[in-house]
């Protein structure tokens, strides 16, 4: 075979593309995500920390075709926004947390249904939208639920916090704001004891080696229990395990004494510290309701309680106690909604994709003795995935999907089959994919609220009601 010569083409400079690109910008508005925009510039550049009208010099720190991402570098700000804030808290540059504490979070929150009202009357071509008043919490001290990631590797410098932005790596946190009270006290102390034992012999090191990350969790349903589920990812030497104990007793004396703290190996219970008999029997039997750390649940305890108010007022019939129509809820997980809706119909039907979450709805209806819901694990990726159940009658759907959205149940639900539909998203983007499904299926936005889940942070909850008059 013949070959033919090529001239290389000349490399482009690697070093120019990496040097970082300062420039000065003035933001015009906020996305959903809270970050700041500069449309003048081509591409738009959306800066983390940028609030509309200011002016700022920024440093680019990704370049994509459509938009660049960018935060500010200096601390000097022309037509500071009104509700510029200080950031409470001293490791919000490094943490990949609490991104939007440049900004009081009702103002924020305002900004994001502005860009959101934009976004959904563009891509859906409504005219004025049905916007009701956020639903909102205390600004701090409301996570009931955290993930600590772990490194032990350098046994003089032990990590337990969070991860930074867009990394894997760790950084060591000793306090977090956002936590309940007790969880706050409880991460706090096992810093305190880390940096006291460290390079012991039988100390934080020996006990923390092998852990792969440790699940804080508030259970106000509960009696407002506390748990510490310590994950491993080897086996613990008998001392490692004594120093657990330990840690339980004295977070129990200190901090919280229905603490427990639970050893976890591949998701299989290895030790329970800090509990009672009554404890040890409901583990054994396999009778704890509780959710676990591998359960989801929802970390705002106060925002969570309005939303169920919300879904129970709007899925009521006013004319009786009682719904005409029977509720069905998919993605009903553990029961969050189930148990609420249950007193609103003589029939729910409640439709899980996963078996061991389905299993465990199960049990929880038992023991609060209700025996008018129908659990069901369907997969509701499938086109046809409920296409039986809506043969006979009407029903009244709640959907609460995953960010991946609910568009397969969509394609399947229309003025015939359903009286009305709340959806409730954590992703607006794949709720604006499946409100045009839902919108030429026949439905009318009848309702829109965001709800401020995670105050301080990107996200953004939206609760939406669907109906056909």
């Amino acid at each position: 075979m013949v070959s033919f010569y090529k001239a290389n083409k000349p490399r482009s400079s690697s070093k120019s593309k990496d040097t970082p690109l300062f420039l000065t910008v003035k933001i015009d508005t906020v996305n959903a995500q809270g970050q700041g925009l500069c449309l003048s510039h081509k591409p738009i550049i959306a800066i983390s920390d940028g609030l509309p009208g200011e002016t700022l010099k920024i440093k680019i720190t990704k370049k994509r075709k459509h938009i660049w991402h960018a935060h500010s570098v200096d601390s000097e700000i022309h037509n500071v926004h009104p509700e510029r804030k200080i950031p409470f808290c001293k490791w919000v540059t490094q943490c990949g947390g609490c991104s939007t504490q440049h900004c009081g979070p009702t103002a924020m929150l305002r900004l994001k249904q502005q860009a959101l009202d934009g976004q959904i009357s563009r891509q859906l071509k409504l005219g004025a939208l049905p916007w009701t008043a956020p639903v909102v919490s205390d600004n701090q001290a409301y996570r009931r639920k955290a993930r600590l990631a772990v490194d032990a590797r350098n046994k003089q410098a032990i990590k337990v916090g969070f991860r930074s932005a867009n990394s894997s790596q760790i950084i060591d946190i000793s306090a977090c704001a956002i936590l309940t009270p007790d969880l706050q006290n409880t991460m706090n102390l096992l810093h305190a004891v880390i940096h006291k034992e460290g390079s012991s012999q039988c100390g934080a090191y020996q006990a923390l080696r092998f852990v792969g990350h440790i699940t804080l969790m508030q259970l106000p349903e509960y009696n407002n229990e506390c748990s510490i589920s310590v994950h491993c990812v080897k086996s613990l030497s008998h001392d490692a395990m004594q120093w657990w104990a330990n840690f339980a007793e004295k977070i129990r004396t200190d901090v919280d004494s229905k603490a427990r703290v639970i050893l976890y190996l591949k998701e299989k219970t290895l030790r329970i510290f800090g509990s009672t008999k009554d404890d040890e029997t409901e583990k054994h039997t396999q009778r704890d309701v509780k959710p676990n750390s591998s359960d989801f649940i929802q970390v705002n305890a106060s925002v969570n309680s309005k939303m169920l108010d919300l879904a129970c007022k709007a899925m009521s019939d006013a004319k009786s106690d009682k719904s005409s129509d029977p509720i069905l809820e998919l993605y009903s997980g553990m029961g969050n909604f189930t148990w609420p809706l249950s007193k609103l119909s003589n029939k729910v039907l409640a439709i899980e994709g996963s078996q061991a979450m389905t299993e465990k709805a199960q049990r929880i209806a038992q023991t609060l003795g209700i025996n008018h819901v129908l659990h069901e694990c369907r997969n509701l990726n499938d086109p046809r995935g409920i296409e039986d159940l809506l043969k006979n009658k009407k029903h009244k759907v709640l959907l609460d999907p995953s960010r991946d959205g609910a568009w397969a149940v969509c394609q399947q639900l229309n003025i015939q089959v359903a009286s009305k539909i709340v959806y409730i998203s954590c992703n607006p983007q794949t709720w604006l994919r499946d409100a045009k499904v839902l919108i030429d299926n026949g439905f009318l936005i009848s309702s829109l609220t965001l709800m401020d889940m995670f105050p301080y942070t990107p996200h953004t909850e939206l609760f939406s009601v669907f109906s056909h008059s």
